[in-house]
């Protein structure tokens, strides 16, 4: 590898054509799939969202769908993108993840309403 070709952008998942698909939230996509673990065909990170940082995305094929992650899975997502063996995987259909809804001592708003989180679970 030369000096610069590591400035390249290439995505591990450039062959996964994503033209059509929208952005899901994982509330969204909680009550769309449930707990039941789906499939991801890919995950990029974000780095033009400018208002939040740098975003997790998984790719899910199977819903036309590309998954906004939660922001703890940023480091995840880059773990797998300097992974082969993991990008491996992924490309192979082995990798899936699962949603779970929770509350926590943050969930009680001022209008007396009840807050969901959602966190994600890697599948393998």
């Amino acid at each position: 590898m030369s000096l610069f070709s590591k400035l390249n952008k290439n995505s591990a998942f450039a062959e996964v054509n994503t033209k059509d698909f929208t952005f899901v939230s994982p509330k969204d996509m909680y009550l769309e799939v449930g707990s039941e673990p789906f499939t991801i065909n890919g995950v990029y990170l974000d780095k033009k969202s400018y208002k939040f940082g740098t975003q997790a995305v998984a790719i899910l094929s199977d819903y036309n769908k590309l998954l906004n992650l939660p922001s703890y899975l940023v480091e995840d997502v880059q773990t797998i993108l300097e992974s082969q063996d993991m990008i491996d995987e992924i490309k192979a259909g082995k990798v899936k993840i699962s949603l779970t809804q929770y509350t926590n001592d943050y969930s009680k708003q001022k209008d007396g309403s009840i807050k969901h989180f959602y966190s994600v679970t890697w599948v393998d």
